[in-house]
């Protein structure tokens, strides 16, 4: 039976081989990617950015919403790098399309699922 010790240095070791069997995500790969619809976020966003980069997310798909401030004038050196792809849109059917968030979010699965062994669809204030 191992004490706690024991139970932490086989955690490490395991730690150490995954790692090093390549099993879990590099960033920049196509392993996984995030769709992210938002609005006037400019002041978190490459915090948003960075820390989800950190976690293993490989691409980013961010949809701005109409902020006042376009989101790319703050995260232009993440779209040339091609981490991010960046699309302006500002939802002027609202009445025609009632939930406009679902809707991009099918469209970027359908558009960009396939490039992705996993795609993750959360708020920008849930990191």
């Amino acid at each position: 039976m191992l004490d706690s010790q024991g139970v932490w240095i086989s955690f490490l070791l395991l730690a150490i081989a995954l790692c090093s069997a390549d099993v879990l995500p590099q960033a920049g790969s196509s392993y996984f990617a995030m769709c992210l619809v938002v609005k006037d976020y400019n002041r978190y966003i490459v915090e948003w950015i960075e820390y989800h980069k950190r976690m293993g997310c490989g691409h980013f798909y961010i949809f701005d919403h109409a902020s006042e401030v376009p989101m790319l004038e703050t995260i232009r050196e993440y779209a040339l790098s091609g981490l991010v792809d960046y699309t302006y849109t500002d939802y002027r059917n609202w009445e025609a399309n009632p939930q406009p968030q679902l809707q991009t979010y099918n469209k970027c699965l359908k558009d960009h699922g396939h490039k992705h062994r996993w795609m993750g669809f959360i708020d920008s204030d849930e990191f």
